[in-house]
């Protein structure tokens, strides 16, 4: 349940509107994989909420209202809802109760009935008006959607180097490397003479950084500058493709970046980011290259 633009009769809380001239609600959301153990739930679902409303806290703190998130699984129809008043809490979730994609909304919404609910964190449009009564279960704010892909095709991808796919270009007149992101995986389309030298080489683990270096950290910086570019939007049409919900979960467990929401170059550069990712890869190919010049006779 993705939320959208909506209209209130009354003020809320959110990214979207101008209800509030103060406050702000915000909720990361962290997934971690358990030990794999019989009859136990597999992921564990970290909530931690930020709000600054005087107002939202207020009713809270009296039990008027609290933070609600509702978790969907379109795929498995799995719902549940959440209910604390607590800003941190955790949900353990088995992984056959999901598969795929996810959906965490997130809301502050009233526990009871509130008779003339008014604060001064509201627009100036509302000032002449004394207050609004809300009913329970009405919604007091909105945080952004996080989608979360759980399946074992994406335990597969969980290092940046298995979302590539190596491959021969069919096409004998390109001469150049060439990315393709429309697939599972990412492709790289090497020229013929390359990629027989890529195959004869990837039979060597020890060539492993060195082959990282030539063509997976290239086409992984090509592929984070493309997103870069593009806009939220835009970047939601690779939602469904496997490669990028394994990229979007590496980048939000090691940098709570994203990709549907933040800026991808928000925290680091791209050419950095895609270092870390790949673990450093140049630092691996230089050992092996300089191992090579000083190795044997060190003539």
């Amino acid at each position: 349940m993705e939320i959208k633009a909506k209209l209130f009769p009354y003020p809320v809380l959110s990214e979207y509107s101008n209800d509030y001239i103060r406050g702000k609600f915000k909720v990361t959301v962290k997934t971690t994989r358990l030990e794999e153990k019989p009859g136990e739930a597999q992921y564990r679902i970290d909530f931690k909420a930020h709000l600054t409303s005087k107002g939202l806290l207020e009713l809270i703190a009296q039990q008027k209202a609290c933070y609600a998130y509702h978790l969907e699984c379109s795929q498995t129809c799995f719902r549940k809802l959440l209910l604390t008043s607590e800003p941190e809490t955790s949900y353990n979730l088995d992984d056959t109760a999901v598969n795929g994609r996810l959906e965490i909304s997130c809301f502050v919404v009233a526990t009871k009935d509130i008779n003339q609910y008014y604060t001064k964190e509201f627009n100036h449009s509302y000032r002449d008006i004394q207050g609004f009564d809300i009913e329970e279960s009405c919604i007091l704010a909105t945080g952004r959607t996080t989608v979360i892909n759980i399946g074992k095709e994406l335990d597969e991808l969980a290092r940046a180097p298995s979302m590539f796919a190596i491959v021969k270009n069919k096409d004998a007149s390109i001469k150049a490397m060439q990315v393709d992101m429309q697939n599972r995986k990412i492709i790289i389309k090497l020229p013929e003479e390359q990629y027989y030298g890529y195959k004869q080489a990837k039979n060597n683990p020890a060539y492993t950084s060195l082959l990282n270096s030539l063509s997976v950290f290239a086409s992984l910086v090509f592929v984070l500058e493309e997103l870069a570019r593009q806009s939220q939007n835009d970047r939601a049409a690779f939602s469904d493709i496997l490669w990028y919900q394994a990229l979007q979960k590496m980048l939000r467990e090691k940098f709570s970046i994203n990709l549907e929401t933040d800026e991808l170059d928000s925290q680091m550069d791209i050419l950095t980011l895609a270092q870390v990712l790949l673990e450093y890869p140049l630092k691996g190919a230089f050992d092996l290259l300089t191992a090579g010049l000083w190795g044997g006779d060190g003539e």
